[in-house]
């Protein structure tokens, strides 16, 4: 009895949160969004029909929410309303749904993507296929379910080389540079030489996918280029190559962090962490300390924490005369002689920062006034550290970026007045 009824307050939850999908009045919650994971074939059904009486506008920030939860949230598997979207007439609910799927191996959904990389009438639809279609790649030397999927793969990608369309051929160098096919070497060479920055951005990927040190001068060449899309990728090649010949370049740029946009920041940040050293580690704790109060970039920190104790691993692996063979590095005269003290040049600069000058004024006078016997107000200490300011856009979808606003906003909704949805989430837990 007390199961029925529960499910049936489970069931009324999830109307409810359809309702005000439909109703359009105001953005889900990302704990409502969470309702849309793993749905049953009886909720499915409702979906469906609430699903085709939504404007445009609102499948896309609908979706948008999905996309921001899917990338924050292991946990959560939207498959059912992304096979939904994968047939939406609107191209951006259908690029969407691709990115929901990104790791899944289905058949079904592979023959599906298959087909929407030949066909789908839209351009960037038909490219964020192709780049799915390379994840299956990656599973070319696990189990022989998985090799036979990426055979199958293998052969349209290689099908797709020959089309006319040069962006086509591009994003298929990207997906085959994972396998680093033999094809693709004329192909990233020229792209990484040409004079057009799209292309050369697209040859940088293909490095990243491939892996492959063949490339490192082409990277390094790029470090410093002046369209910050083709800089990201160089910064991001040189981390994942771990190209310990460009730590100063890296370092450099590392120390004039408050000069740098958003993307190329954490770019070098997690680049910086990939390459190690006690250094690095000392830098990135530094501008940890400057961002403290940045919601959206604990993750980003996170992630540098582990990357160097991942380096710090290899290298202790390396150590052992059995295990060796199994980690290769470059040679001495591969990689650069650090000579400038980095760590003092990123200290003078965050000293420097104007608002951390202003910070250090306001200190000084309110110790003053605390030492005068004047009550101490915490309310009127400035935030110390404020230098980076984020603002609600839409999620960049070539570089995975999440975005936390949604979040935030969402969290100020559920402090008002949904406790019935917090009484369900806690029968469910």
């Amino acid at each position: 009895m007390e199961q029925e009824k529960h499910n049936q307050n489970k069931k009324n939850q999830f109307s409810d949160i359809l309702s005000e999908l439909r109703e359009n009045n105001r953005e889900l919650t990302y704990k409502e969004i969470q309702s849309f994971s793993d749905l049953s074939e009886e909720n499915l059904a409702q979906f469906r029909q609430t699903w085709n009486l939504l404007s445009n506008k609102r499948k896309e920030m609908f979706f948008e929410l999905l996309l921001v939860e899917f990338m924050s949230n292991t946990l959560m598997d939207f498959s059912e309303i992304a096979l939904i979207g994968l047939n939406d007439e609107d191209p951006i609910i259908r690029r969407g749904s691709l990115k929901l799927l990104m790791d899944n191996r289905k058949s079904y959904f592979l023959d599906q993507l298959i087909s929407i990389s030949k066909q789908d009438p839209d351009t960037e639809v038909r490219l964020d296929a192709i780049s799915t279609l390379g994840y299956f790649l990656m599973d070319m030397e696990t189990a022989e379910r998985g090799n036979n999927k990426a055979k199958k793969v293998l052969k349209t990608l290689e099908s797709l080389m020959e089309s006319p369309d040069k962006l086509t051929r591009l994003r298929v160098m990207e997906a085959l540079a994972y396998v680093d096919h033999p094809a693709i070497i004329p192909l990233v060479y020229a792209s990484l030489t040409s004079n057009i920055d799209t292309e050369i951005a697209s040859g940088l990927r293909a490095v990243q996918n491939s892996l492959n040190q063949r490339w490192a001068a082409n990277v390094i060449e790029n470090l410093d280029h002046p369209n910050p899309d083709v800089q990201y990728e160089a910064i991001k090649a040189v981390g994942e190559l771990q190209l310990k010949r460009a730590r100063n370049r890296i370092l450099r740029l590392l120390a004039q962090f408050d000069q740098l946009d958003d993307d190329i920041l954490d770019a070098t940040i997690l680049t910086a962490s990939q390459l190690g050293g006690n250094q690095v580690r000392e830098m990135i704790e530094m501008i940890e300390e400057v961002f403290e109060d940045e919601e959206d970039m604990v993750d980003l920190f996170e992630e540098a924490k582990s990357n160097l104790e991942l380096v710090d691993f290899q290298k202790q692996m390396a150590g052992n005369p059995d295990l060796k063979d199994l980690f290769t590095e470059e040679s001495d005269d591969e990689s650069e002689n650090i000579e400038e003290d980095y760590i003092q040049i990123l200290r003078e600069r965050i000293e420097n920062l104007p608002e951390y000058e202003e910070s250090e004024d306001k200190f000084e006078e309110i110790e003053e006034e605390n030492e005068e016997g004047e009550d101490e107000d915490e309310s009127d200490y400035p935030n110390r550290h404020s230098h980076r300011h984020s603002s609600f856009s839409d999620i960049d979808w070539s570089h995975f970026r999440i975005i936390e606003d949604l979040r935030k906003e969402s969290e100020d909704l559920e402090d008002e007045d949904f406790s019935d949805l917090d009484e369900f989430e806690e029968d469910e837990d």
